[in-house]
């Protein structure tokens, strides 16, 4: 895990603590007061060797990873290049983004309802045929749902 390999601490104790820890300086105002006044060139620093151990730490995983396959090379160059290109473009792009994103939302719940309405329509027709006499008004129905029933 990254917090052993940077720490060299495997103590369950010690990651406890420390969540609770922080958990407490979350909650408490005082401590948020605190690290919202901190300059943003010293919060930049933080994040400059926070961000760098971690990609550290991804890049020597790299070692246990055969790089003489091309599929790994592949895995390795798209996941690169995507998160390189991706924040830029979404930048550039953002009412293109949110049109895709308001699409792929009435999409989904498009098929969401489409779903369900397909689902009640044959439970309606299936529970029909058992609370009425067979009338002819039922027999079309049963018709008409044996019509889009799957065979089997």
């Amino acid at each position: 895990s990254l917090s052993l390999s940077l720490s060299q601490v495997g103590s369950r104790r010690v990651i406890c603590c420390s969540a609770i820890l922080m958990i407490f300086i979350g909650v408490i105002g005082k401590f948020g007061v605190f690290f919202a006044s901190l300059p943003e060139p010293i919060v930049g620093g933080m994040y400059l060797v926070m961000f760098g151990m971690i990609a550290a730490v991804g890049i020597s995983n790299l070692q246990f990873v055969d790089l003489t396959s091309s599929r790994n090379i592949f895995v390795l160059g798209v996941s690169l290049y995507l998160g390189l290109v991706i924040p830029n473009w979404s930048v550039k792009n953002a009412v293109s983004l949110m049109f895709l994103i308001l699409c792929l939302c009435f999409f989904s719940l498009s098929l969401y309802l489409s779903i369900c309405l397909s689902i009640s329509l044959s439970l309606n027709l299936e529970f029909a045929t058992f609370r009425t006499k067979s009338t002819r008004e039922v027999k079309s129905l049963i018709s008409f749902s044996l019509l889009f029933s799957s065979p089997g």
